[in-house]
């Protein structure tokens, strides 16, 4: 019966639209019937759904006094039992709110819910507006009334934590996290600070803070995917991937997971899988409104094309490395082994030498003859302790192209990086650069 008088409305539009070829008049009377019943269905549906509203809210005031609890708590609660989530959390909990002011437990789950809600507003757009900025000040407000109600409550530190980080205070939101761990109430304690170390750029603490929280137990589709953010973060792209898979196939609807497994694939070689969950991201912005939308629909096109081409130089290249002259114009014109070459590059100059030794193989493997290839695995062998390796493709490359300095430096340097490994004057920093030994004599 409700869908009734909008059918109605919409056919006589329709009609009305033919009709005006016929007589104008007429078709035009027919349209604004149209219109007009339309919009009555509208504001009487609109009208309707608000007396809903009002009887329901009332009903739940009246079973609360009468001691039969809060409507809407039972309602979110039976939401989240039947299908593990709810899309109107933060809407329910208002309504709850509402009908008992004074619900401790209301409060917390309110402000948690909201200072979550504004971490993937802030996700999505990587800046706050003021509205969002005015829920953090609600959130303050709620956690304030909470705490006089109860001090001991461990909702309350991770919510205030989480504020902290979101307004970039990120040592202060650590002290709150570390409360929370005092108190054992909540397990997943060290994941915040393992987020907070992240946000404020030392990934080598969250990387541990992590490996902390599994080693006392902590399991679950969010344990994984905070490890393999932590492990990404730290260049450990190869192994971060086997927790993004465990984690995807658990939380399917997270999509800071996503992106940052599409990020991780990306830096692993896998350009049209990363393609595919950038576009599928690209897509889910557009339905929040959200300007990271064109972000990820641009690295979408751009990984599909590359790896598209990519993928085409490899195949040909099983070809072409045969013929002599072309082999060599073909790794002039598309290098066969990108984009490991290139990967491998970027994780060097971001100082993960050792991470880089997969890339290296991979490299070697589509081009074995390659001298530059050579001496790329070596370096990294070199810096996982291979020295016997690193000489040997050296001495190889050196084969291959002896006027080139660099082979020859770079045996002189794998030369003092041995001798500093068995106490010598030299060592090799985290950045894979030579330094020499400070003497602790002076």
């Amino acid at each position: 019966m409700k869908l009734l008088i909008p059918i109605m409305g919409t056919i006589a539009g329709v009609a009305g639209w033919f009709l005006l070829s016929f007589s104008f008049v007429a078709g035009i009377l027919l349209i604004i019937f149209g219109v007009i019943t339309s919009v009555i269905s509208i504001l009487g549906t609109y009208v309707q759904d608000k007396q809903i509203q009002g009887i329901k809210f009332t009903q739940a005031v009246l079973f609360h006094k009468a001691g039969m609890g809060n409507i809407f708590k039972i309602q979110l609660d039976h939401e989240i039992t039947r299908k593990g989530a709810s899309n109107n959390v933060i809407k329910l909990l208002e309504l709850a709110l509402i009908v008992d002011p004074e619900d401790v437990d209301v409060m917390e789950e309110l402000s948690a819910a909201l200072a979550l809600y504004i971490s993937y507003c802030h996700f999505l757009n990587n800046k706050l507006s003021d509205k969002q900025l005015q829920e953090i000040r609600r959130v303050k407000q709620l956690c304030i009334a909470a705490k006089k109600r109860n001090p001991n409550s461990s909702m309350f530190y991770a919510t205030v934590g989480m504020i902290w980080d979101i307004e970039d205070k990120h040592e202060e939101a650590r002290k709150w996290f570390r409360k929370l761990g005092k108190l054992k109430a909540d397990p997943y304690w060290r994941l915040y600070i393992s987020t907070s170390w992240l946000l404020s750029g030392n990934y080598k603490e969250a990387l541990i803070e992590m490996e902390l929280a599994i080693k006392e137990g902590t399991k679950g589709g969010m344990v994984d995917f905070y490890y393999a953010r932590s492990l990404e973060a730290c260049g450990q792209y190869e192994k971060s991937l086997l927790f993004y898979e465990s984690a995807i196939k658990i939380e399917v609807n997270n999509d800071q997971l996503y992106s940052n497994y599409a990020s991780a694939l990306h830096m692993t070689g896998n350009f049209l899988a990363a393609s595919t969950y950038f576009m599928s991201l690209a897509f889910r912005m557009i339905f929040f409104r959200s300007k990271k939308s064109i972000y990820f629909f641009i690295r979408a096109v751009h990984l599909f094309f590359l790896g598209g081409l990519l993928n085409t130089s490899r195949a040909v290249w099983k070809i072409t490395k045969f013929v002599p002259i072309i082999n060599r114009f073909h790794v002039w014109l598309i290098n066969p082994s990108e984009p490991y070459k290139t990967l491998l590059a970027l994780r060097i100059e971001k100082g993960y030498v050792g991470e880089a030794e997969v890339l290296a193989r991979k490299r070697l493997a589509i081009l074995p003859k390659s001298p530059y290839a050579m001496s790329d695995l070596a370096v990294c062998a070199a810096h996982n302790g291979d020295t016997e390796l690193a000489y040997s493709l050296l001495n190889k490359a050196i084969e291959l192209k002896p006027n080139y300095i660099a082979f020859q430096w770079n045996i002189k340097q794998i030369d003092l990086w041995a001798k500093g490994r068995r106490g010598g004057v030299y060592y090799v920093d985290k950045k894979g650069s030579l330094q020499k030994k400070q003497s602790l004599l002076k």
